[in-house]
């Protein structure tokens, strides 16, 4: 009876991580050996946008992988090797669709991994295609940081963020110091970063446990809003470094999803992405954004891929959702 005890005890205090999306197909893949760390993917009116860790612009390319046109971001203009220096590289990680006001914008963000160079957040006006707004966020992230209880010397490495409901979410990949979404009124976010006020906005942590393998822990690294704001899709990738500077080895990536409803209780639902061997494919997802939602159920998502070499990758996957209770 003690046993069972135990065992009942374990199983009602573990972390969820059962397989609500199923029939997961890769339905195309393109690389890309001249797009560094593709880190950040939306659609809008037909096209597809990313941002890259590693170059200052917004990209706006076709469905048929054809990249249309480059807009500045950063006011860093320096190459090396089709690559913008690491030392003093924006970092540009994550992008979330905005509709504000009968207008249309992409907000992008760096991780604020590192200060002063990534730490700032930009407002893409898609009507005019230019920056209409963009502000340092340390105060921000040091609010985040204080909050989530991270020490002085740990730094946040912002990987996703979705607008859902009035709320803008951001993703801290947590393969250091724990995963966790940051939580933020997004008209008090918007606020502040056109400059209509300096009061920076008030911040929710709320945290996961996610799986480890081979003793690397999984880090949330892309986010997207579900149709009908009922959730967060997400991709969560696993990678051997114990830094948020460096690159370490890829040991793969899951895809899942975070229901609103229990987002408090800290249920997250993740399935290994695999390839034709069943095995998990050693490839660091990035981003996520969704394409459709047909009438069968079945969701269609665009996710991007860093391999660290210079080159990147687009995936597009297939998959159903069993809807946690």
């Amino acid at each position: 009876m003690k046993k069972l005890v135990i065992f009942l005890f374990f199983l009602l205090s573990a972390p969820i991580f059962a397989q609500q999306i199923t029939h997961l197909k890769t339905v195309s893949h393109h690389y890309f050996d001249s797009l560094p760390s593709a880190s950040g993917v939306g659609i809008y009116q037909n096209k597809i946008y990313l941002v890259a860790d590693d170059l200052p612009w917004l990209i706006e390319m076709n469905f048929e992988d054809a990249i249309l046109h480059k807009y500045q971001l950063s006011g860093i203009t320096k190459m090396e090797h089709g690559r913008t220096p690491k030392k003093i590289k924006a970092d540009f990680e994550s992008m979330t669709f905005v509709h504000q006001r009968d207008a249309d914008y992409f907000l992008i963000f760096s991780s604020g991994s590192k200060k002063v160079t990534r730490d700032t957040a930009y407002l893409f006006s898609l009507s005019t295609k230019k920056v209409l707004a963009k502000r340092n966020l340390r105060p921000w992230y040091n609010n985040i940081k204080e909050k989530a209880g991270m020490g002085a010397d740990d730094e946040i490495n912002i990987e996703g963020s979705a607008v859902v409901d009035g709320n803008i979410y951001l993703a801290h990949r947590g393969n250091v110091s724990g995963n966790f979404l940051a939580v933020s009124s997004l008209n008090d976010f918007l606020s502040y970063l056109s400059g209509k006020t300096n009061r920076v906005p008030e911040v929710e942590i709320i945290t996961f446990k996610l799986p480890s393998r081979q003793g690397v822990s999984a880090g949330l690294s892309g986010l997207c809003a579900m149709p009908g704001n009922d959730g967060l899709l997400v991709t969560a990738s696993l990678e051997a470094t114990t830094d948020v500077l460096s690159d370490g080895t890829v040991l793969g990536s899951y895809l899942g999803y975070i229901p609103l409803k229990t987002i408090h209780e800290g249920k997250i639902y993740l399935t290994p992405i695999t390839g034709e061997n069943n095995q998990m494919m050693a490839k660091k997802q990035e981003g996520i954004t969704l394409m459709d939602m047909n009438k069968q159920g079945r969701y269609r998502v665009l996710t991007v891929c860093d391999n660290d070499d210079g080159t990147s990758d687009t995936w597009q996957f297939l998959f159903e959702l069993n809807q946690a209770k």
